[in-house]
This record gives C-alpha cells, sequence and structure tokens, in this order.
C-alpha cells in the first residue's frame, strides 16, 4: 500500500502517471482475492475512455471476439476497450452480426459479394450473417454462328462460342515401327496474323511438353493465305513401344491465339490414332489340272501403299518376273477403307500340273519391312491342289427305273463342292425336282470325292424324249480355298437305251436238232435272268430231255445278250412256239412282272423225186418238192460230184418254185442239158444229184441234209437189142 501510495504522490496528481498505478494496485487486490475490478467507476479521478461504440470491461477475455471468430476460446482477461456484447470487432470497428464480411478462399468479401467458382461451375454469394452460400451455375444455351467454334476452358465452367479459330483433326492410323505424326488442323485465323499457340495431351491426358523431343517433335504450323494452320505432333519410334498392347491411342490438342494471347484458348479437339498390326494372310487355289490358277496375299495393317511385292516359285525356283512364261503379277493397290492391299499372282495352265507352293515377298517401310528384312509369306502347301474331274464314261441308261451319274473329283485331302447341269445347261441343285445329289467326301487314301446325281424316273422319261443321247455336266470347287473359281464342266453323255426282245425262230428239217434265239437289246448289264418254256407252257430244264439253254453274255459293244434254246431233233417234229422269259431289273422287268417272247420252231421236209430214169439224147428235169412250208425257202443243189449247182453253172437251170398256200409245197426242178447228161452218163450211170433246203424267213437256220435223187441212164440202141432177141 505504502508503495502505491509514493508512486501516486510522486506523479504529482497526473492522470496519466497516478491512474496507471492505481491499476497495477487493484490489479494485485484482484489476485489476492479482493473485487477491484469496477474501481474506476468510483475513482472520479481515473476515467477509461473507450471510442464508440466499445465500453470499458477491466476483465475483457481475450482473444476478443471477431466476425471470422465469434467465440474464439478464451485464454485469459485483460482490462479495456471491447465491442459491447452481440457485436463483433471487424477491420478494426465493432459490427453486429448481420454486417460481418466473408471470408472465401483467403479473400474478404463484402456483405452481398458475388463470387464465380468456374471451375466447379458454382455461384456463391456472401450473405448477411458472413457465410458463403453457393449454388449449382446453370450455363446459357449456346447458338453458334455457322463460322463459329463452341469451345470451353478448361478453368470455366460453361462453354462459348469461339469466332477466333475453329480446331479440325483427321483420325490417323498409325504403325509402332516408325516415326508417326498427328495433325491439328486450325482454321479462321488472320492470315496476316501470328500463328496461334497449339498445346498437345497425350493418351493419359498430361500435357506433351516442348522440352520431351526424346519422344516427341512439334511442329506449331504457319498460318497461309486461306487462314489455315496445320500443327503436327510427331510420336517418335522411342515411344511408340508403349502402345503396344493397345488398339489405338487418344490425344488432344487445343488452341490459343497467338495474336490475341488473352483470348481463351479453344476445348481440347481428340485426334485418334488406330494403331496397324502387319498381318499377311495367304489365299490359294484349288482348280482343275492344267487350268489357270490364282493364287494372292491380302496384306493387312497398312496405312499407305506397300513400297514393293515380288513373288517366288515354289522349292527356290527364283524371283518370278511378270509376263514371263505366262505368269502374271498384280501388286494390287492400297484400299484406306479395309487399310490392306492384295496381291494376285496368276499360275498359267502349263504350270498348274500339281501341288505348289509359293512365297509372297513383302516390303512395307512404314512396318520396317525392308529390302534387306522383307515379310515372306508362304501360300499355304495346299494352295494350289489340282482337281482331276473324271465324269463317268458314256451312261447307258433305262427309263423305267431311276439312273444314277458319278463324277470323281481326283487329288483332294479336304471335301469340295460338286455342281452339276442338266441337258439344258441349267444348274441342278438340292432342290431341282427329280434330282438327287450327294456330295460325297474326300477318301484319304485314294484322295478322291465321288459325287452322284440319281435321276428319277419321270424326269428321265422326260429327257430321253427331248434328247438321246443326253449331256450332263460336273465341275468341282474348293472349300477350302473358297475363292477358287469352278473348275470347267466335264460331260457325261447319257444314252437311253430301250428295251427290245427279238425272237428269232428256226425253220429246218422235221426230226433234226433246232436253234432258236431270243436277242435282248436296250441293255447295260447282264440279264438278271433267263428261262424258256415248251408250247405245253411247262418250264425247261437245261439238259432235261436233251434241251440245252444258253442263257448269254452281255457284250456291252452292241447292249446286247443273247439267250439260246437247242431243241432236239426227237422233239422237233411239228412247227411250235416256244417261250423265252426275260428278267432285267434295269427296265422293271422283275420275277414278279418278266417279258415274254414267243419263238417259232418250224419243220418242213424234203422229197426228192424218185430214182429218175433218163436218156442223154433231150435235157432231163429233176425235182425236189419241199412240204410244210407257207413261205418260200431256198433249195440248194448238187451234182453228181457233190459240187454244188448254183444259177451261173454252165449246162444246168434252177428253178426255185414257190410255196403253194394249199398243199404247203413248193416244187424246185434242175434241168441238165444234153451235152452235160452226155458228160454225165460217160462219168457214171447211174447218177447221183442232190437237194436240200434252207429257211427263208428264218435265215439263221441250217440248210437241211442233202436228199439223193438217183438218175439212171438209157441206151436207146441197147434196148433195142435186147428187145430184137426176145
Amino acid at each position: 500500500m505504502k508503495d502505491c501510495m509514493m508512486d501516486v504522490c510522486q506523479c504529482h496528481l497526473e492522470k496519466a502517471c497516478a491512474c496507471p498505478q492505481f491499476d497495477v494496485y487493484a490489479t494485485q487486490c484482484q489476485n489476492n482475492g479482493f473485487d477491484a475490478a469496477q474501481w474506476r467507476e468510483n475513482v472520479a479521478f481515473c476515467p477509461y475512455d473507450c471510442p464508440e461504440p466499445t465500453v470499458y470491461i477491466p476483465d475483457g477475455a481475450t482473444p476478443v471476439p471477431t466476425c471470422l471468430n465469434r467465440d474464439p476460446s478464451k485464454t485469459g482477461t485483460v482490462a479495456g476497450c471491447f465491442c459491447p456484447e452481440g457485436q463483433f470487432l471487424q477491420d478494426g470497428l465493432c459490427v453486429e452480426a448481420s454486417g460481418c464480411k466473408c471470408l472465401y478462399e483467403g479473400y474478404i468479401c463484402d456483405n452481398g459479394e458475388i463470387i464465380e467458382k468456374k471451375a466447379e461451375c458454382q455461384t456463391c454469394t456472401c450473405q448477411d450473417v458472413g457465410e458463403m452460400t453457393c449454388q449449382e451455375k446453370v450455363c446459357p444455351t449456346l447458338n453458334c454462328k455457322e463460322d463459329q467454334l463452341e469451345a470451353r476452358n478448361d478453368d470455366e465452367c460453361c462453354s462459348y462460342c469461339s469466332s477466333i479459330s475453329y480446331v479440325t483433326s483427321t483420325p490417323k492410323d498409325i504403325t509402332i515401327t516408325v516415326d508417326q505424326t498427328l495433325t491439328c488442323n486450325i482454321g479462321g485465323l488472320d492470315p496476316s496474323g501470328t500463328p496461334a499457340t497449339v498445346t498437345w495431351k497425350d493418351n493419359d491426358g498430361a500435357e506433351v511438353l516442348t522440352g520431351d523431343t526424346d519422344n516427341y517433335g512439334f511442329s506449331r504450323g504457319s498460318v497461309d493465305g486461306s487462314g489455315n494452320q496445320v500443327a503436327e505432333l510427331t510420336i517418335k519410334a522411342a515411344k511408340l513401344p508403349d502402345f503396344t498392347s493397345l488398339s489405338s491411342v487418344t490425344y488432344k490438342c487445343s488452341v490459343q491465339s497467338g495474336q490475341y494471347t488473352d483470348s481463351p484458348a479453344t476445348s481440347n479437339v481428340e485426334v485418334e490414332a488406330t494403331i496397324l498390326t502387319l498381318d499377311v494372310k495367304a489365299k490359294g487355289s484349288e482348280v482343275l489340272t492344267n487350268t489357270e490358277a490364282t493364287i494372292s496375299c491380302v496384306v493387312s495393317g497398312l496405312s499407305q501403299q506397300l513400297d514393293a511385292v515380288t513373288w517366288k516359285k515354289p522349292s527356290s525356283g527364283g524371283v518370278i518376273t511378270d509376263g514371263t512364261d505366262s505368269y502374271n503379277i498384280d501388286i494390287g493397290t492400297y484400299d484406306p477403307g479395309s487399310n490392306s492391299q492384295t496381291t494376285i499372282l496368276t499360275v498359267p495352265a502349263g504350270e498348274s500340273t500339281a501341288d505348289a507352293l509359293f512365297t509372297c515377298v513383302i516390303q512395307s517401310d512404314e512396318h520396317a519391312k525392308t529390302s534387306a528384312s522383307p515379310e515372306e509369306t508362304v501360300v499355304n502347301s495346299n494352295n494350289q491342289i489340282i482337281l482331276a474331274v473324271v465324269p463317268e464314261t458314256p451312261k447307258k441308261a433305262t427309263t423305267p427305273v431311276a439312273q444314277t451319274l458319278t463324277c470323281d473329283i481326283g487329288d483332294v485331302v479336304t471335301d469340295v463342292i460338286v455342281s452339276w447341269k442338266d441337258n439344258a445347261g441349267a444348274d441342278i441343285t438340292s432342290d431341282s425336282a427329280g434330282y438327287t445329289i450327294a456330295q460325297g467326301s474326300a477318301d484319304s487314301g485314294t484322295k478322291i470325292q465321288t459325287s452322284t446325281l440319281t435321276i428319277d424316273v419321270a424326269t428321265l422319261t422326260s429327257v430321253a424324249v427331248a434328247a438321246n443321247p443326253a449331256t450332263y455336266k460336273c465341275a468341282a470347287q474348293s472349300v477350302e480355298y473358297s475363292d477358287s473359281a469352278t473348275s470347267t464342266f466335264k460331260e457325261i453323255v447319257v444314252n437311253f437305251l430301250t428295251f427290245d426282245v427279238k425272237a428269232k425262230g428256226s425253220e429246218v428239217l422235221k426230226n433234226t436238232e433246232a436253234t432258236i434265239s431270243c436277242v435282248v437289246s436296250g441293255l447295260s448289264k447282264q440279264l438278271e435272268a433267263v428261262t424258256w418254256k415248251k408250247p405245253s407252257g411247262d418250264a425247261i430244264t437245261d439238259g432235261t430231255d436233251s434241251y440245252a439253254i444258253e442263257v448269254g453274255t452281255y457284250v456291252s459293244g452292241t447292249n446286247i445278250q443273247t439267250t439260246i434254246l437247242t431243241v432236239p431233233a426227237g422233239e422237233n417234229t411239228a412247227d411250235a412256239l416256244f417261250t423265252c422269259v426275260i428278267q432285267s431289273d434295269e427296265h422293271a422287268k422283275t420275277s414278279a412282272s418278266p417279258e415274254e417272247t414267243d419263238v417259232n420252231s418250224n419243220v418242213f421236209t424234203v422229197v426228192p423225186e424218185t430214182p429218175k430214169k433218163a436218156t442223154t439224147a433231150v435235157a432231163q428235169t429233176l425235182t425236189c418238192d419241199i412240204g410244210d412250208v407257207v413261205t418260200d425257202v431256198i433249195v440248194s443243189w448238187k451234182d453228181n460230184a457233190g459240187a454244188d449247182i448254183t444259177s451261173d453253172s454252165a449246162g444246168y437251170t434252177i428253178a426255185q418254185g414257190s410255196a403253194d398256200s394249199g398243199t404247203k409245197i413248193q416244187t424246185s426242178t434242175l434241168t441238165i442239158d444234153v451235152a452235160t447228161l452226155t458228160s454225165v452218163a460217160v462219168a457214171a450211170n447211174p447218177a447221183t444229184y442232190k437237194c436240200a433246203a434252207q429257211s427263208v424267213e428264218y435265215s439263221d437256220s441250217a440248210t437241211s441234209t442233202f436228199k439223193e435223187i438217183v438218175v439212171n441212164f438209157l441206151t436207146f440202141g441197147k434196148f433195142l437189142r435186147t428187145w430184137w432177141y426176145l
């Protein structure tokens, strides 16, 4: 207390000196438990002058409340001027809560101030209580002009219509072996202005730095007279392997005016690059032997024409020169739509005689396939299978039963497609009425595929009426090499056979063996069965009762089979009618309905004149009667020496005679002139002449045995002497 009093006295009642001393004393009292906080209210000498609107508080809390921190944690007290309760310190002034400003990202905003958060597409407003409230921003609908581009900056929310430039790109096909260049096309620039600045982003969206010269090359380009600028980004070979596992990459370019540098940059324009992989597919050929073959290599994954194409012959036969030995090479033209180029080798017919292996040699600089290390592709070892189309030899066909034609395709290891054409040249398909096609399959052992065409009865009948012979055709096309041409069509000539049975009867001398037959024509094979019946209808068994049946053998050259029945002499006593019974499945002549044909076996008699008494003074006539004939027969004569007498024989005149319908006798005569008689009589007396007969109606019948006519020559003088002695 004394110290305090001494200090105050020394101030000589100066407020500026004494009042702080009282403050110290009051504080010590306060610390010792005595409430002296409001001492100034009781001491008029030391009032505390606070500026409006602050008020004096001897133990005001620290730190003081502010607009930015309205309820701070109390760390102590201090006497001083403080804002009245309910007000807060802001910029050195006490304000109501409604007058507080807002703090936004380190920036003090006035009450009611609006902040645009562009990148986040929000509009934020400082409210009366010092709090920021944000709302999503609604972008206006753009209606850009035809020559404007809708653009948006990365730090902006809404797009805008840019009249500075327009930016386009062209999709790019690239390879990963050599440098590749992407382009960004800029238009609408001032032809006399500064080129635009182009920024690139890589496939991951990261900016491509101009300093990364190991991986990239940059060309800003220049503005031409039309206001166009082409900027280029070259992706170097060192970078391209990063894309090995990708099918495409997308880079982006954006443009900012080089003339008006405060203008915003355009939005990013994508530059898509499709990664091409080189592939060579061999397309072989499978054609008819000794016909022209076409093989090819289809090279895909290209962005330009191949740099070179060559072909090699089989077995290191050397490089093929276009036009030499009739080989033809079509290098082909790059097709940008498919990124491919097809090279074709035409193998001439003279070289297309056996399976062969050719090689196409490809050079593509963009794929690092150079002349030093080209891409060599062997066109598949089965590239030129030679088809041997072997149709059936001329086909003998009948119309009563379905017929099957065959076409053998040789030298095949995989199935081929066999095509058929009818007699009119029209294609026969699986849907063609009247026909059934069996393609067959390649036999691994014989390397033959047999295709068949079955023609039904109705179709056969119709075709046979229209044409005989008819010509069908077959051809083959590879399945394995589907681009191969169909072979030339090979003809199968179909000869339609008409079934016919001709009876060949017999007319022989009674009681002699007779041979009759049936000649069956229109056959393509051996008859299924042949039997014979007697006139009574009983079946004849070969070897029984001396009957003999020869079934006969099919003769392919004539399409005929002849069956023969030998009638024994003891059964050949009168005219008879035998029956041959024919079975031919191909003509629908079955055991249930065979073909039956009657065959005549006729007999005749030869009755020569009784012993003839003849003189040599006048011509003499001998007679020979042929009995049991209804048609004329041929009568043969022999002289005394056994020599044949013909119409040209000197000294003889033959009259054949004709069959009498009533008596069924044909009388033949032989007239001998005087000179011949005289000569014969000198040689032999009696003399023996002979006659025989052969059927005309059944010309295959044998001539009958000769019957004798004995001629006794009379001598006139000897007769008179004999009479005189009597």
